[in-house]
């Protein structure tokens, strides 16, 4: 299994800026002169950066609109499900080989209305996950665990690799005290 990787410099300082613009651009500021200065910093990185980087900056900017905007929902057909569906194998299988482009981008798109957006952040937090960028990881789960608390777990194996440890101790706590937890997240919970 091969890897994508992204721990080239311009890549990094590329999704920082990235990140801040988002938070400008949820704040209502996408046009003022700090999101045009923080632009005017991501061009050249842009130009550094290898055509993969570029896709998976791409697909981290549709990411964090999801943040904001939520994960858009369809009502879809039997066949348009059906086709969804095997787009989403496909992309899986990919990406249980590593290669987690496509399924980044896969997750931008309009989910089924059955779907729960929980699960949408869940997978693109594993997606971040996969491609060791645990801080993006961590967003993602934040979020997931937001709207589904049972995802406290998977927060919490983010902050452990992270080694943010007083903060997966907060976690584990509120785990293993939590009256709807399972006997699993309990189990978890008390290993931190």
């Amino acid at each position: 299994m091969a890897l994508e990787k992204t721990k080239d410099p311009a890549f990094r300082e590329f999704v920082g800026l990235l990140r801040k613009l988002h938070e400008l651009i949820a704040a209502g500021k996408e046009d003022d002169e700090e999101a045009d200065a923080v632009r005017d910093q991501m061009d050249p990185l842009w130009a550094k950066m290898a055509p993969r980087q570029q896709e998976l900056a791409k697909a981290l900017s549709g990411n964090l609109y999801l943040l904001s905007e939520d994960v858009q929902k369809l009502s879809m057909s039997r066949e348009e499900r059906r086709a969804y569906s095997e787009e989403a194998k496909k992309v899986f299988r990919e990406f249980a080989d590593g290669k987690v482009t496509s399924a980044l981008a896969f997750l931008n798109k309009p989910a089924p209305e059955n779907l729960p957006a929980w699960a949408v952040f869940f997978l693109l937090g594993r997606c971040w996950e996969r491609l060791d960028e645990l801080d993006l990881a961590l967003l993602f789960m934040k979020k997931a665990e937001a709207l589904e608390s049972r995802h406290a777990v998977s927060v919490l194996h983010v902050l452990q690799r992270l080694g943010q440890h007083a903060e997966a101790s907060r976690y584990a706590s509120r785990i293993v005290e939590g009256t709807t937890s399972t006997l699993e997240e309990m189990y978890v919970g008390a290993g931190e």
